[in-house]
């Protein structure tokens, strides 16, 4: 005998409710007759025994079952409460109710009312096969939804289509198709050659079924036609509920076109009525993009709006409409036909306006000014800047990407474009809020033929940004996003023409008038703050301290510009043309303060320039005045033109002038800053002070400029000549002592330390013996300062800690020698407190997996202390169980906590013991678990984190969890306070089924506490985690159906079911009891309603309006929404039809409406908009 075939158990859950019901009434071989005759469900009688054991299913309750009905209705009798009983999924009359409590001998009187009072007994926990709830209304509720725009549109696709089917047999499924599709039991399977179209009829199943929503008798002949209504049906209807993503609209055009169906498309469009009208506006971009002009031309007969606007992907929160995507790609004709349809030139609401989109598309149409032309004569505004400022995300971008079209045709090289907007009437002298005036782009550009039109076409040569105007406003609201090309608004064109280092356009520019010492930021006004001194700020880097860096411009005249590009012909053809030598930039500084700083050119000298600067009268010792005050001879040393020392020298600059006030430098401190150990000497020699003052803010002396450099030779040299080794900065200083241990010099360590020098340097700097272990130094140096500071000096991270966690073992098992605190808590990055333990069990679990994948090492050989290939060093000991071993033998506390978190906010904390961080999901972690729990760490140390047996949960470590569970591990634990879960809410959520049969049969609490952020309960979670197994498993264990949802984004059981669409447990839920009309999580919480609204889902929306679901409950206080604003906010058309349909509340449904329009419309939802306003 063949054995019967098995059964997914998907497949017993799908029927699980209709079987159960029907079993009560049915006997066996009629449940089986039944099943497989009306679901197509094949099972033998042994198969429905077995799988009705597994459920708990019986067909009569046992008298344990009545007796809490009993007690659970009387309950509620005290509390005022009608009550219905549910038994097995089936309500029970009356009748039957009497019947069982008289065959029980439980009291009941002649009028159905209990005669003892049972008040002294309380119920116990409900079985999972018994409801008691308050009853449905006798009076369902009238459900409206003949009104649905699908619904009408069917209704006119039947009467307009078939007709037409039938008059022209052409129309059929179309024979190209024909060997695509299979349509064998019902299920559709598409070749790759049409793509998404599959999915759509794949998502078939979302489009509402008047006879499954509203169970009356009427037949949709659309539905059961052929494939190719099928898959309009699907898009139409996904289209107009905005549940069709636009690669599926791409896909079903193509499709369309291979098949040669565009009539059958027309005729469909020529409808009308809503669904159409949003159907033509989600296919008119992609019709757009295809360049299908008829198509497009079909599509703008139905009255669809050209001037919609479609979110783009990218760049984020940006819209662009049919003409922008017809500009974009250069189609004239297109952008012909979307005119004469209406199509508005000036969009208001573009980010740029059509005619900067079409000169900006110039580049990539080889000029052809066709489509510019088109914009113009229809009327576009040609002075009109594109309004939108550029996107906060992407501040730094060095292309034009905003401004008038003139400025972008300009940009754009195009002289025809160019003069085709100046004769529409362009303004030459325009200034863009962004990007300055034409001649600033052309003179940038270096286009000489752009800067002599333009010159011709009178605009003016000294036209820059000026007080008053946008651009200043924005450089004060931006602030630090001044940066590159931006930074040509604030340079004249003749500073532009040196920066671009072009004597021709400067020429031209000087005959043109443009003024040689034409500056538009000038020196700052140090007795009172102008808003020209707030750009100067901006545009100057304040924080250049030990190094001058002027960027990529000086900010300065002409001549400025010259000489920081070291351009020699520039600088003398300015000087010729008037130039003056010691003009002041924004500043403060002269041009030769320029020629000293770094040049742009790969560093290059600059000391012909600067010769020619001082043989034509530049003062060698002129300071800048903005707060820096450094003289030309400190800032050539600070910038590295060495070379120019001895020639300031000898044009008289003063070797030893005083530092300016902030973060100053002498020439002699400066070359130590340098480390720059030739030039040095060679300024000592020209007589240098090596004990000069220091600036007043962030001054340094030469040791301690030479600490900074990083330069041991010169710190040797400075004590040599008398320096003081314990020279400090700041109180946050670095010094010598500090570098030579850094850079692991053994012998110049020694010497300081033998100089005298202090080993703590600075109150919050960490111990020094940290940073020799932190720096790989060697054992003679960390064995020098140990025996100077001890094992425990001041100050966090601590030695220990440092050594543990770097791995470098044998300067740990010195310390512990040494006597170094075992329980000393160390401070370490974002405000953590770690002990050495917490360290030890870090390297140990780390070991572990680096040993995973490193190939030929055994992975449990990294817990022991040995030389291994996953050394670091050769004589770098892996640290494992031995050193754990190490730490308790020292006396280590094992139940010490550390925690994490941020220091100043005690509400981040948290805290969690040693057994906690030892868990990993490593199998061979085990071990190092026994030690700490041998060593007396309690599985059950409270804690502000995962407990061990919720961590290995988690982590899916069978042995541990195992293992916690036989040494005592309190199965009950709270879950953290933030995404933490208990026990066998752990279980639920890695899917373990056995795990939580084992912890329920233990006695894990069903209905435990979530967490109060992120948290759920365990049936919540499995709804969530779509498991319904355990979900399943959890109903019948007695779970709370109507635990609260918490924290943001909670959901009730019902809730989550229906966000997850699943309308079989919709209905499951709701039979055994669950509230439709549970509250909301306050943060972005919503009710079942609410979410079958945002979700457009009708089906479950009628289901739960006929089991009294409020169509007008209250948003959740914070991101909440209704149902109205949720579908509107989502696009949902027939789902907001839907609602107002069903909507009894007049007194307030026009202000309700309006509320929802504003969702709809700001996410260009139009039609729904205007449709909610009409109301």
């Amino acid at each position: 005998m063949s054995r019967a075939s098995k059964i997914p158990t998907i497949e017993w859950e799908r029927h699980k409710e209709e079987i159960s019901r029907c079993y009560q009434d049915m006997k066996l071989s009629d449940l089986a007759k039944h099943m497989a005759e009306s679901h197509k469900f094949f099972a033998t009688e042994k198969q429905y025994v077995r799988k009705l054991g597994d459920w708990k299913v019986k067909k009569y309750s046992n008298k344990q079952a009545w007796e809490q009905a009993y007690l659970q209705v009387h309950k509620r009798k005290r509390e005022d409460k009608t009550s219905e009983i549910v038994m097995n999924g089936k309500v029970i009359k009356s009748k039957r109710m009497k019947r069982e409590l008289t065959r029980y001998s439980l009291p009941w009187s002649k009028h159905g009312s209990l005669l003892n009072d049972p008040s002294q007994e309380q119920p116990n926990a409900i079985p999972g096969d018994l409801v008691v709830r308050t009853p449905p209304s006798n009076q369902s509720p009238s459900i409206t939804f003949n009104s649905l725009p699908w619904f009408l549109f069917q209704d006119s696709l039947q009467d307009t289509f078939f007709p037409i089917a039938a008059r022209n047999p052409g129309l059929k499924f179309p024979s190209i198709l024909a060997s695509q599709v299979d349509l064998a039991e019902g299920e559709v399977a598409l070749s790759d050659q049409v793509g998404s179209v599959s999915q759509l009829l794949q998502l078939s199943s979302l489009i509402p079924d008047m006879d499954v929503i509203s169970r009356h008798n009427r037949l949709q002949k659309a539905a059961n036609a052929n494939t190719f209504v099928k898959v309009f049906q699907s898009a139409i209807y996904l289209a107009s509920n905005n549940l069709l993503q636009d690669n599926h609209i791409k896909s079903l055009l193509k499709w369309v076109s291979k098949i040669q169906g565009t009539r059958v498309l027309d005729h469909i469009l020529s409808i009308g009525g809503l669904t159409v009208e949003i159907f033509a506006s989600r296919l008119l971009p992609e019709a757009v993009r295809l360049r299908d002009i008829t198509l497009v031309h079909s599509i703008l007969k139905t009255g669809v709006d050209p001037n919609t606007r479609y979110a783009k992907s990218f760049p984020k929160d940006e819209t662009e409409s049919a003409l922008d995507i017809a500009i974009e790609a250069h189609d004239s004709e297109l952008v012909k036909l979307l005119i004469n349809n209406g199509a508005d030139v000036n969009d208001e609401f573009a980010s740029v306006t059509p005619l900067y989109l079409a000169v900006e598309r110039l580049s990539m149409t080889s000029g052809d000014v066709s489509v510019v032309k088109l914009l113009i004569d229809a009327g576009a505004a040609i002075n009109a800047e594109s309004p939108q400022p550029r996107n906060p995300e992407f501040p730094v971008r060095a292309d034009i990407t905003h401004g008038f079209p003139l400025h972008r045709a300009v940009h754009s090289g195009y002289l025809v474009a160019v003069q085709l907007l100046l004769e529409a009437g362009a303004n030459v002298n325009a200034l863009s809020a962004e990007f300055g005036s034409v001649l600033q782009i052309a003179t940038g550009n270096k286009n000489l033929e752009m800067v002599s039109f333009l010159l011709n076409a009178k605009v003016n040569a000294n036209l820059a940004a000026k007080e008053g105007s946008n651009s200043l406003e924005e450089v004060r609201a931006r602030g630090v996003y001044i940066f590159e090309k931006e930074c040509e608004l604030f340079l004249t064109p003749i500073q532009l023409a040196a920066d671009v280092e072009n004597i021709e356009i400067a020429h031209i520019l000087l005959n043109a008038g443009a003024d040689v010492n034409g500056i538009f930021i000038h020196p700052p006004n140090f007795n009172k703050k102008s808003e020209y001194d707030i750009i100067a700020d901006l545009l100057v880097r304040p924080h250049c301290i030990y190094e001058y860096d002027w960027g990529m411009r000086s900010y300065g005249t002409a001549l400025h510009q010259a000489a920081l590009n070291g351009n020699f012909e520039m600088c003398r053809f300015l000087l010729n043309s008037g130039a003056k030598v010691d003009a002041l930039d924004c500043t403060g500084s002269t041009p030769l303060h320029a020629a000293c700083s770094r040049s742009l050119h790969g560093f290059l000298s600059n000391y012909s320039v600067a010769q020619l600067l001082l043989s034509n009268g530049a003062d060698p010792n002129a300071r800048t005045k903005s707060g820096y005050g450094d003289t030309t001879l400190q800032v050539a040393i600070l910038s590295g033109q060495s070379d120019l020392v001895d020639l300031l020298l000898d044009w008289g600059a003063d070797v030893n002038a005083h530092p300016s006030f902030a973060g100053g430098r002498t020439a002699l401190q400066a070359a130590a800053t340098r480390g720059d150990v030739e030039l040095f000497e060679r300024i000592l020699m020209r007589g240098g002070d090596i004990h000069a003052e220091v600036a007043e803010f962030d001054g340094v002396t030469c040791v301690q400029a030479a600490a900074l450099s990083e330069n041991l030779r010169l710190i040797t040299r400075l004590m040599e000549l008398g320096a003081d080794s314990n020279d400090l900065m700041s109180e946050e200083g670095f010094a010598a002592l500090q570098l030579a241990v850094e850079e692991n010099d053994t012998s110049v360590v020694q010497k300081l330390i033998d100089a005298g020098t202090f080993i703590f340097q600075g109150k919050l700097q960490q111990p020094l013996l940290s940073t020799a272990i932190q720096h790989n130094s060697n054992l003679d140096i960390f064995t020098m300062i140990l025996e100077v500071e001890g094992p425990d000096p001041p100050g966090y991270p601590t030695p220990l800690c440092i050594a543990i966690k770097k791995q470098s073992f044998d300067m740990a098992y010195q310390l512990l020698s040494a006597g170094a605190d075992v329980n000393k808590l160390s401070s370490h990055d974002l405000g953590r407190y770690l002990s050495p333990l917490h360290c030890a069990i870090w390297a140990a679990n780390n070991n572990m997996t680096r040993a995973r994948y490193s190939r030929g090492v055994d992975a449990k050989q990294a817990l022991i202390c040995e030389h291994t290939p996953l050394s670091r060093t050769p004589d770098c000991i892996f640290c494992g169980i031995d050193f754990v071993q190490a730490l308790i033998k020292y006396g280590v506390d094992v139940n010490e906590s550390c925690s994490s978190g941020i220091v100043h906010d005690y509400s981040s904390y948290k805290m969690y013991g040693s057994i906690t961080q030892a868990v990993s999901e490593h199998s061979y972690s085990e071990a190092l678990v026994r030690v700490l729990l041998d060593a007396g760490a309690n599985v059950n140390l409270p804690s502000t984190d995962d407990t061990p047996l919720q961590r290995a949960i988690l982590k899916q470590n069978s042995t541990l969890v195992d293992l916690f569970l036989t040494m005592g591990a309190d199965i009950n634990a709270p879950a953290a306070w933030e995404n933490g879960k208990t026990a066998l809410q752990a279980a639920v959520y890695i899917h373990d089924i056995d795990l939580v049969r084992d912890l329920v049969s233990r006695g894990a609490d069903i209905n435990g506490s979530p967490a109060r952020e992120g948290g759920a309960t365990a049936l919540q979670l499995a709804v969530a985690e779509r498991n319904l197994l355990i979900t399943m498993f959890l109903l019948e264990q007695g779970a709370n159906i109507n635990a609260a949802a918490v924290g943001k984004f909670g959901r009730t059981a019902l809730q989550a079911a229906v966000e997850h669409e699943d309308v079989s447990l919709v209905r499951e839920l709701v039979s055994r009891g669950a509230e439709v009309n549970g509250l909301p999580s306050s943060d972005g919480g919503a009710t079942a309603l609410q979410l079958a609204a945002i979700k457009g889902n009708l089906p479950i929306a009628v289901f739960l309006l006929e089991q009294g679901a409020d169509i007008n409950a209250s948003p959740a206080l914070a991101d909440g929404r209704t149902a109205l604003e949720g579908a509107a906010e989502h696009g949902r058309l027939d789902m907001v039809h839907f609602l107002l349909a069903n909507d009894d509340n007049d007194g307030t449904i026009k202000d309700r409406c309006q509320a929802a329009a504003e969702f709809a419309e700001k996410n260009g939802h139009h039609i729904i908009a205007r449709v909610l306003r009409s109301r």
